[in-house]
């Protein structure tokens, strides 16, 4: 019944709206344990709600960071070899920015200091 609702969000970031009653009153709280991610969902107007089991996640070593603009390029020796949706620095959970050439880096829209960071997670 969720499905669609956490593609969506997992996808965008954007939450669309609930399946039981169709408002667009839905949340979604990511829970970050461990090497896990899980989803609690649920609708403030009929108070429908789903607890989703996530993904797993791995850490690997940074290299280097860089700032341009608003964003930051990370490299890493090597990236995972899993295809991941979202990374995970500290406490925050960032969605990958596309970019062209750049091997074993990724891109994030973050103008926050990042240096003191040693290992990044992604989130498959």
């Amino acid at each position: 019944m969720w499905e669609k609702v956490l593609s969506l969000y997992y996808n965008t970031g954007r939450v669309g709206e609930c399946p039981n009653c169709g408002k667009e009153s839905v949340s979604i709280t990511e829970i970050v344990l461990n090497s896990r991610i899980s989803y609690d969902i649920k609708c403030s107007s009929c108070g429908a709600c789903a607890h989703i089991d996530g993904t797993t996640t791995e850490k690997i070593k940074i290299i280097c960071i860089m700032q341009v603009d608003k964003y930051q390029i990370i490299k890493f020796k090597e990236k995972p070899s899993y295809d991941f949706k979202k990374v995970k620095i500290g406490e925050q959970i960032f969605n990958p920015i596309p970019a062209m050439d750049t091997t074993n880096c990724i891109v994030i829209e973050s103008k926050e200091d990042h240096s003191g960071i040693k290992v990044i997670e992604f989130i498959g």
